[in-house]
Formats: C-alpha cells, sequence, structure tokens
C-alpha cells in the first residue's frame, strides 16, 4: 500500500474538487509543460521546468512538510515566484 504525504494529498483533494466541478479555479500547471523525471539534473532541466509552470501561473499553492523543509526546489519556486 502506498503511503501520501501531506502535501501530495492536498495537491489530490484540489485535482478532485476542479473534476467535480468544471468552474472551481484550479489549473494544474504540471499539464501545461513536460513532465520530468525524479534524476533530470537541475539546471538543465528542472530549473527550466519550474520557472515556465511559474510563469504561466496566475497564483501558486504551495505543500508544505517537512519532506519540503530544505528542498532547493522549493526555495528556488519561492524566490523565482516573488522575485520574477
Amino acid at each position: 500500500m502506498r503511503t501520501w504525504c501531506t502535501c501530495h494529498k492536498g495537491f489530490l483533494l484540489l485535482q478532485h474538487a476542479k473534476g467535480k466541478d468544471a468552474l472551481f479555479p484550479f489549473n494544474d500547471s504540471h499539464d501545461k509543460t513536460y513532465n520530468v523525471r525524479d534524476n533530470s539534473i537541475w539546471e538543465k532541466t528542472l530549473k527550466p521546468r519550474l520557472r515556465e509552470r511559474i510563469r504561466n501561473s496566475k497564483n501558486i499553492v504551495l505543500f508544505l512538510s517537512s519532506n519540503t523543509v530544505s528542498s532547493r526546489a522549493l526555495r528556488e519556486e519561492i524566490d523565482y515566484g516573488i522575485n520574477d
């Protein structure tokens, strides 16, 4: 049985709400760019895709957990979302 972190459960909740109500204001930016793999290179693949997703977004929802507290991607996402 797979267990999900709280942040993933929150994301699934938003997806479910959108599925039940087409007018629910949630668009998954992951659907707007290519998928990435966990072993992708940060500077070459992950960072450019993350920035593209942020540019295509009107709002950013961050799910924070003990798993994300020291995440380089999270720090970059917050910095880019605020300053660029």
